[in-house]
């Protein structure tokens, strides 16, 4: 069993290499492109086997478990993880958050992982109910989930205190890949859903929302989709899109947003 997980994730690994290379050839073959890509390689093969490791384990647990970094009485901070991955995936920056301050950290964990973005929100929308029913929470999110928390607060207005959206395509993405499942029409730069979702009151111009993006990122094409005007953006270089996650730069403008001055926890990261 273990050689064949280690043989997938080779392989995984030689496909990814054969992808970013396509992806990054863009950005010229210095060090610094080098660098990027075996960050983004690092990265997602990290993924992946989180991904391995996690998946079956899943199976044995109904929806909305919600494993919790050591508890506390602060605010909730739910982290919600992106397309085709695992609530684990954020588990690193996670850590960090809580590390920092903030918590209990808490995981959506939704389902199934090809469905609609608009079904996740509402999923995500039961699970502020149970842990928080009087009272907002903070939201971290990655890639897609940034879309799922956005859906959910124009659904839901009052419910989300700040939202802390790492490299999200809230206004599309030009390679989002083939219409595998039901969210990637939705992420699509002429979708009616992201237009529905940003135009929605509980969420557009809502003052609590930091975007956090990378130049590098080869997933949201172009990177600038990943702004929003009215927002607080922050943008980072040399990270590709998987590499987001294990980033102590991401780690530390993440608390920073969640704090309710900016810059109260600089150990995070």
């Amino acid at each position: 069993m273990a050689a064949v997980f280690w043989a997938f994730i080779v392989l995984l690994g030689g496909l990814a290499a054969s992808c970013l290379w396509r992806r990054f050839g863009g950005c010229g073959v210095g060090w610094g492109a080098l660098r990027m890509l075996a960050g983004e390689l690092l990265a997602m093969l990290a993924v992946a086997a989180i991904w391995c490791v996690e998946t079956p384990l899943r199976r044995l647990t109904r929806p909305f478990t919600r494993p919790s970094l050591a508890p506390s009485g602060g605010r909730p901070v739910i982290f919600v993880h992106g397309f085709m991955l695992t609530p684990w995936s954020m588990g690193l920056l996670a850590r960090r958050v809580r590390r920092a301050g903030h918590g209990p950290v808490l995981f959506l964990d939704y389902r199934p992982a090809l469905g609609a973005i608009d079904g996740f929100a509402g999923q995500l929308a039961r699970l502020l109910t149970r842990v928080a029913p009087d009272g907002p929470v903070d939201i971290v999110a990655h890639s897609m989930g940034g879309l799922i928390a956005a859906r959910c607060m124009g659904d839901h207005p009052g419910r989300v205190r700040r939202l802390v959206a790492v490299g999200t395509p809230f206004h599309g993405t030009v390679a989002p890949g083939p219409a595998i499942s039901r969210s990637i029409p939705q992420m699509r730069p002429d979708s009616g859903f992201l237009r529905e979702t940003l135009m929605a009151a509980g969420f557009a111009g809502h003052g609590g929302v930091t975007c956090i993006l990378s130049r590098a990122d080869r997933v949201v094409v172009p990177y600038p989709t990943a702004r929003l005007e009215w927002a607080a953006n922050v943008e980072l270089d040399g990270l590709g899109h998987n590499a987001l996650l294990f980033s102590g730069r991401v780690a530390q403008a993440v608390c920073a947003a969640l704090a309710e001055k900016k810059g109260r926890h600089p150990e995070c990261g």
